[in-house]
């Protein structure tokens, strides 16, 4: 079974976890999941993209702010999103922005923003080796527990871990991966093609379900892995999966979306960060339920199961729990 890349991707200099918390233990500023209200729009559009960004420092005395840059990177080179910080930091199309500005207050903020995609994005799109043709179109957001300033970068030398974008405290000091996420979000652009979020029913827990949150025992072994587990399971209804338009297979026959799910908690540990909800080939999974285990300090955490497709294609629930 192959995994495709995720589709919201996080800056490899961003969102990164201290110590050895598993990755999806939520204990710093970290963007998990970004879904647009048309995953495949068309030309012309107007879409509204919504982030899940969660704060989970201990420390939470500088808040943190989401943030979106109000430009729209369409068709970059290689289809590279680094190649779009070109256009803050050099070239003659650049715009003309002061090294150290401070952007926090300049910059829209929320959990969503609306952008338009451009009438000839696809015209103006190589087409593709085989297939149709399509447009892309890469929008930027910071999570940040300070203040957002533009800085100085050679454009010529623009990479992962080299963006025109940092975050400071109130003293001018740059703040480290547990305080920022610089994240961006990829919207494909078709003349014909559409795709719908996947749908989630229900959070089940031990195959009961969970709407309005479950409790668990803490956990109280040294080693984490000999607490008792959940078993965590995620459920879509079966038009969840799609069928994917030009997506063929060796006989010929349209293939059906790739269906999965990521987990996140800000307590406890999940055994896998994803599990398979439904297969191109044979559809739904008959057994996709992770194993949770809990903390061992008591109170109340959150936890977060993300629904992907193959396409572009993103839901979640945030469900909360008790620790006894």
């Amino acid at each position: 079974m192959r995994w495709p890349n995720p589709l919201l991707f996080v800056l490899a200099f961003g969102g990164c976890q201290s110590g050895f918390d598993p990755a999806n233990m939520v204990s710093s500023v970290r963007v998990l999941a970004t879904k647009v209200d048309k995953p495949y729009a068309a030309p012309g559009d107007t879409v509204t993209l919504e982030t899940l960004a969660i704060d989970g420092r201990a420390d939470r005395s500088r808040p943190m702010k989401l943030v979106w840059f109000p430009f729209l990177c369409t068709n970059p080179e290689n289809e590279a999103y680094y190649r779009c910080f070109g256009n803050l930091s050099g070239g003659s199309s650049a715009i003309p922005i002061p090294k150290d500005t401070d952007l926090t207050d300049l910059l829209p903020s929320g959990s969503t923003y609306k952008v338009t995609i451009p009438s000839d994005i696809i015209a103006k799109h190589a087409p593709p080796p085989t297939g149709e043709n399509y447009g892309l179109a890469i929008v930027f957001q910071m999570a940040c527990a300070g203040r957002v300033k533009f800085v100085s970068v050679d454009p010529d030398a623009l990479s992962l871990q080299n963006a025109p974008i940092g975050c400071f405290d109130e003293s001018g000091i740059r703040l480290g991966p547990d305080d920022y996420v610089l994240s961006f979000t990829r919207i494909y652009a078709y003349e014909k093609r559409v795709n719908q979020n996947p749908p989630i029913e229900q959070l089940v827990v031990d195959g009961q379900a969970a709407p309005f949150g479950f409790s668990i025992n803490r956990c109280t072994e040294s080693k984490p892995e000999n607490c008792a587990f959940a078993r965590i399971d995620t459920h879509s209804p079966d038009n969840a999966q799609e069928v994917r338009e030009g997506d063929l297979d060796g006989e010929g026959k349209t293939r059906n979306e790739q269906v999965w799910v990521t987990y996140y908690t800000s307590g406890g540990r999940f055994d896998a960060d994803a599990k398979l909800l439904f297969d191109v080939e044979t559809g739904r999974v008959p057994e996709s339920s992770n194993k949770f285990r809990a903390p061992s300090a008591p109170g109340w955490y959150r936890l977060w199961a993300v629904v992907h497709d193959n396409r572009n294609g993103i839901n979640w629930l945030e469900v909360p729990f008790e620790v006894r």
